[in-house]
């Protein structure tokens, strides 16, 4: 990880300071944010040294090359598509989370929004709900609590932006059930 690198997870820490207020919180981040880039990037520096070496249990191999292949990935033209990609994605949230704040009334802090809707769409990511559904909720009345906004109108962004995202998704239903379906020998049904 170079100093590049920490630099911007300092001046990310200052913003985020600037917004929330509480330096403990700040602190937290900052230490996580560092700390995990800083596992992932040893991890896969030396997963690669690790990559041939023999008897190694099953679980191992399997951490092994899952760090190879994210040292793979780093050096490939695929992780600048994956970074462009996953930053319209988020800016689209942000941008969405913007927009229905302003249909319900609310003046949200745009700095505060795209610092923290990326930590919404994180707690959401969490694999104990359907499709994210309660869970992003709970993170969104949390996570918007740190920059003022109601628990009431949290809960009522995210609820909406849920439904925007169950409304932007049926095309892509309606598509897959009027494709043509392919069986293993390649006709068509």
């Amino acid at each position: 990880m170079g100093l590049r690198s920490i630099g911007r997870e300092i001046s990310v820490s200052l913003a985020y300071q600037d917004v929330l207020g509480n330096l403990r919180i700040t602190i937290a981040l900052a230490v996580m944010s560092v700390g995990f880039l800083s596992g992932v990037a040893l991890c896969s520096v030396a997963s690669v040294k690790l990559e041939h070496r023999p008897n190694r249990s099953r679980w191992l191999k399997w951490l092994v090359s899952l760090f190879v292949d994210l040292h793979r990935f780093r050096h490939g033209k695929s992780l600048y598509r994956q970074v462009w990609t996953s930053l319209l994605v988020h800016a689209n949230g942000i941008a969405t989370y913007f927009l229905l704040a302003k249909a319900v009334g609310l003046a949200p802090d745009v700095v505060g929004l795209v610092l923290l809707v990326p930590l919404i769409f994180l707690v959401g990511l969490l694999p104990i709900s359907f499709a994210g559904w309660g869970i992003r909720e709970l993170g969104a009345v949390a996570i918007l609590g740190w920059i003022g906004i109601a628990s009431e109108h949290a809960v009522t962004l995210s609820v909406l932006f849920g439904l925007v995202m169950v409304v932007t998704a049926l095309p892509g239903l309606v598509l897959f059930y009027c494709a043509p379906r392919v069986t293993q020998s390649g006709t068509s049904l």
